[in-house]
């Protein structure tokens, strides 16, 4: 089942979040898939954060096979000192059988 990593980050730092996005091409899984990166996603309820990344990977062993390596943990640091974010994972919606 496909699950969804969430990211919404209020960047303080650009230099770091640059540095980071210079880098974590080369840890991305060439299967994946690129839903959405926004730097102003509008608003609708809430409170929210500036910049917000939608990726999906075709299960939750993928997605910490990536998460968890080495290469994408020697550069996670950069993305988590850009700036204060709300990171999830969240589970593909699979319709009820009848």
């Amino acid at each position: 089942m496909s699950v969804y990593f969430v990211a919404m980050q209020d960047v303080k730092d650009q230099a770091k979040l640059d540095q980071y996005l210079e880098k974590v091409g080369t840890t991305l899984p060439a299967d994946l898939k690129v839903l959405s990166i926004d730097a102003e996603p509008e608003l609708i309820e809430g409170s929210a954060t500036r910049r917000t990344v939608l990726l999906e990977f075709d299960s939750r062993e993928d997605f910490r096979r990536w998460y968890d390596s080495d290469a994408y943990q020697a550069i996670a640091q950069l993305r988590k000192d850009a700036g204060p974010a709300t990171v999830l994972l969240a589970e593909g919606f699979v319709p009820p059988s009848d």
